[in-house]
């Protein structure tokens, strides 16, 4: 429904929907509780039932293949998710609902930590934490579905840098690629690139489950034929086309305002036409008075 849409929210509803946010609640109060159980019971304590390794898994602590992601090693470690979650993750959890997001996140943290385990013997004497495999899923997933729409980031947090989503993916794969071979499995690193890895894959896996976009043995196609992949061209037939709707019908007007978020969730805003615009604040009128 129209009201549904998130870019038709105000921002106090937003705020008491938004999954991120609660997330985020939920990691900071688990790091609060971490430090507190650490002073009372110890760090070894509190790591053995929470973090995931063979050892916690064969003590029967099974929900550590999840209470993993929601322990961390420090404010910095805890601040860099938190930060991915709350500029990747939220714009992810918009394109789809609520209950597919959670579930989204919890099969992330479970591919990250199968990964891990996988490359990690089971004599490693440190296990494995943090929420880092859902943001690599989450930031996997966004670029794959938008690897055309540039995004700027702040080098070191003082220099703008402007690149494409596709690139980004790619460094951040050769990356973890390069800790993975030269750093854990050699042991001189403490980074869990298998867990991002995993992460990674699970993104990938949704992408191609939910948007189709797939060319197997071949390669996998990034984004999609719309324009969110191409810049539009102001001259093709498309952009010229002109739409109407019968507003004495409520099914022809949902049919018309559905059409019109969608390209909105594509385009931008600033793709529509002006009788687009048009018809998107009479049918926001209509429709909130049923």
């Amino acid at each position: 429904m129209l009201h549904e849409r998130f870019y038709m929210r105000g921002p106090r509803y937003d705020f008491r929907g938004s999954i991120c946010d609660f997330l985020i609640i939920l990691l900071i109060v688990c790091f609060i509780f971490q430090c507190l159980a650490v002073l009372t019971f110890g760090e070894v304590v509190i790591l053995e039932t929470t973090s995931l390794s063979y050892k916690s898994l064969a003590s029967g602590y099974l929900w550590s293949l999840i209470s993993y992601g929601l322990v961390h090693e420090g404010v910095f470690h805890l601040l860099f998710n938190i930060l991915g979650l709350h500029f990747i993750g939220r714009i992810v959890s918009h394109s789809m609902s609520r209950n597919k997001f959670i579930l989204f996140t919890v099969f992330s943290l479970l591919a990250g930590g199968l990964a891990w385990l996988l490359v990690n013997s089971s004599h490693s004497i440190n296990g494995l934490i943090g929420f880092s495999a859902a943001v690599l899923a989450y930031l996997t997933f966004y670029c794959m579905h938008r690897p055309r729409q540039p995004i700027t980031l702040l080098l070191f947090f003082v220099l703008p840098v402007t690149l494409r989503p596709r690139f980004i993916l790619l460094a951040t794969l050769g990356l973890e690629t390069y800790g993975l071979i030269f750093a854990e499995l050699t042991s001189t690193g403490s980074i869990a690139h298998s867990a991002h890895l995993g992460g990674m894959l699970c993104g990938l896996i949704l992408f191609v489950i939910t948007e189709k976009k797939y060319l197997f043995p071949l390669r996998f196609r990034f984004g999609s034929n719309s324009t969110m992949s191409h810049s539009p061209q102001p001259n093709s037939s498309s952009s010229a086309r002109k739409f109407k709707v019968n507003f004495t019908q409520e099914s022809n007007i949902q049919q018309e305002i559905d059409r019109i978020l969608d390209k909105i969730n594509d385009q931008g805003f600033g793709s529509l036409t002006p009788a687009e615009k048009a018809s998107l604040e009479k049918a926001k009128k209509i429709l909130g008075k049923s």
